[in-house]
């Protein structure tokens, strides 16, 4: 999807639209919360199985968020917005009763102002603010400044704390069918929720679901918790039905409390250890891993509660470093097993997010484990992944790789060495040194290894002398190649090639002086092909150049 912009008098409106999945005539219009750079949010694997048409609005205006509704005090943006919206439906040979409009949070709150204003029949907004003008004033600064007049914050914030309860109360359309999700648990919900609510049951079909769950600790979980709920009302949306819930309360507290059950149900695995990762990263010679470790059935609701080592091991080499905790309340969700444990401080990283410097590392292949230990028990397990993680990297002539699936992980370090036979395509198109920025590029491909997008190689430079060794990355070159090579016709060669970013050169001024043989390597798949340049750079006192071999 490619971000796109309508305009509206002098209001530029950025969104993103995706068609209908099956052949259902409606449109659900997205509304963002504070997200990073005003950006878009419900957009990934989250609407995969939502049939509707789809637009995302984003709020951006001159750099900062509205809430789709005014920048100082202007309210032309809820206008373009508005315009925006009819566009599409014109576009769709759809009405506007054939739209829903959800929003979570600011995207809520925008759901609802702009449907209220405009006389939109569908609504669905978690956890909105009602009370923007308090909200943005106690939270939000810099939104406060971008939607008030400096002059009159006062008067302003006012003013937006009764925009949505005033369109409610003059609102003589009442059939409208409103959902909002919402939890005590928020610490929002007694000032942007509770006291607005009764002012919505004059509508026909007006709804809230009221989630009690320990999974739920802030604002942030409740929607995370009801996605199950919202995707199958906005299906229903989608085909023209409006299920009638009235006040309805979800969650495992509430079940348990409405079954009137007493007893807790038996916890699963308890005992068992947890150590996966779901974060590798490896930038030069540093690895940077995250994940989550603990034991079940053993909270760990502070630091203090777990201590994780990892282990190095490859035949009689051990190594050990100590990791950090993370707190991610997430992680309750995540690996919830038929009882409640807060495992909010089961999370893990390097230390100060510093990342593990593996130059120490010996050549050879490491096992690595997991020691995690609190008070009452300690296990030494293997570090796993749900899913395969696969990053490789070259640093000082060293190729790493780190490798991770559900059975473990293991780091393979060994140095890199010319890769003979003719299994690959290579040449040095280019190379020249201006100062003390070295740049080179040609054709780089390996038979059977796919170069069909620019991502999927990457690329290193090695130089090396008597005494030193740098390694250097390169970027992709944007340039297609051939895609016919080895008198292969099924796989595509396109992007299998190398240069330095920009191709503005690398810097070689941390060389010493010497001659250095250089070497290309380039990494498909895990796999690692390096060859010898025909070249050899020079430096003597301080200047560099480029001798043929």
């Amino acid at each position: 999807m490619v971000e796109q912009y309508f305009k509206y008098k002098e209001t530029v409106v950025p969104y993103m639209e995706r068609p209908a999945t099956r052949d259902t005539r409606s449109l659900l219009i997205v509304f963002s919360g504070i997200v990073e750079d005003c950006g878009y949010e419900f957009i990934g694997k989250s609407v995969d199985s939502i049939s509707s048409n789809i637009l995302w609005i984003r709020d951006k205006f001159d750099g900062q968020s509205t809430y789709y509704m005014c920048q100082q005090m202007d309210f032309s943006i809820s206008d373009a917005v508005q315009s925006l919206i009819l566009e599409h439906c014109h576009k769709l040979g759809i009405k506007q009763e054939d739209c829903t409009l959800f929003g979570i949070s600011k995207g809520g709150a925008g759901a609802l102002y702009i449907g209220l204003k405009y006389g939109y029949k569908n609504i669905i907004a978690s956890v909105p603010q009602l009370a923007v003008g308090d909200y943005i004033h106690e939270t939000r600064p810099l939104i406060l400044s971008h939607m008030t007049r400096t002059e009159s914050i006062k008067e302003d914030v006012e003013q937006l704390n009764s925009l949505i309860p005033n369109l409610v109360s003059e609102d003589e359309h009442i059939d409208r069918n409103i959902y909002v999700f919402s939890s005590e648990s928020d610490n929002e919900y007694r000032s942007q929720i509770k006291p607005f609510v009764d002012s919505f049951r004059k509508y026909a079909n007006f709804n809230t679901i009221i989630s009690s769950s320990k999974l739920i600790t802030g604002h942030t979980e409740v929607t995370r918790y009801n996605i199950g709920l919202i995707i199958s009302l906005i299906n229903f949306a989608a085909e023209g039905v409006y299920p009638r819930l009235g006040d309805v309360r979800t969650g495992g507290q509430s079940y348990a409390s409405k079954r009137e059950l007493r007893e807790e149900p038996q916890e699963i695995d308890f005992g068992n250890p947890v150590c996966e990762m779901d974060k590798s990263l490896l930038k030069g010679s540093v690895w940077y891993p995250e994940g989550a470790a603990f034991i079940r059935g053993h909270a760990v609701e502070k630091h203090a509660d777990i201590s994780r080592t990892l282990i190095f091991k490859s035949g009689q080499e051990t190594s050990e470093v100590a990791l950090d905790g993370c707190m991610n309340r997430r992680l309750n969700a995540k690996y919830y097993g038929t009882k409640f444990r807060d495992y909010s401080y089961s999370g893990f990283a390097s230390r100060g997010h510093d990342g593990i410097p593996l130059s120490s590392l010996k050549p050879g292949k490491y096992d690595v484990q997991l020691k995690i230990s609190n008070r009452e028990i300690a296990k030494l397990v293997p570090l796993t992944s749900r899913r395969e993680i696969d990053s490789a990297t070259v640093f000082d002539g060293f190729f790493v790789r780190v490798l991770s699936n559900p059975r473990g992980t293991n780091i393979y370090k060994k140095e890199i060495a010319v890769t003979e036979g003719g299994m690959q395509e290579f040449e040095l198109a280019t190379s020249r040194i201006k100062g003390d920025l070295f740049h080179l590029e040609g054709r780089f491909a390996v038979r059977g290894l796919f170069g069909d997008t620019i991502h999927k190689n990457r690329y290193f430079v090695t130089l090396k002398s008597s005494d030193q060794t740098k390694s250097y990355r390169l970027g992709n070159g944007r340039r297609k190649q051939q895609i016919n090579l080895f008198g292969d016709p099924f796989t595509n060669y396109t992007y299998s090639y190398y240069a330095t970013e920009g191709y503005s050169g690398i810097d070689i001024s941390d060389l010493n002086d010497g001659s250095f043989d250089v070497f290309v390597t380039v990494i498909t798949s895990g796999i690692e092909t390096t060859k010898r340049l025909p070249i050899v750079v020079s430096k003597s006192i301080g200047t560099a150049v480029i001798v043929t071999r």
